[in-house]
């Protein structure tokens, strides 16, 4: 959930840059961040092994930010109702 307003342990995240361009996201407790892609679209840090569903594109944005593109094509954005991220934008 993307609900805190300071960043503390369970907010740090490390990224792995692969050479095609692809990254994986790892947190804190060495889980890689998922893109639930077949049900909800859901975004997760519960894997153990690496595989499509687990990589993004990490997306340059203005004013040093990034934007994250999901193996499904779309773009990671909150839901703002429930602060729960998902891999459903079309657009940034």
């Amino acid at each position: 959930s993307a609900d805190k307003p300071i960043a503390s342990l369970w907010e740090t995240f490390s990224i792995i840059n692969f050479k095609d361009g692809t990254s994986a996201i790892l947190s804190f407790e060495n889980k890689f961040l998922s893109a639930e892609i077949d049900t909800d679209k859901k975004l997760i840090a519960n894997r153990d092994n690496l595989w499509d569903w687990e990589t993004f594109i990490v997306e340059k944005q203005k004013n040093n930010t990034v934007a994250l593109k999901a193996s499904n094509g779309k773009y990671v954005s909150v839901d703002r109702k429930t602060n729960q991220l998902f891999a459903t934008s079309d657009a940034v």
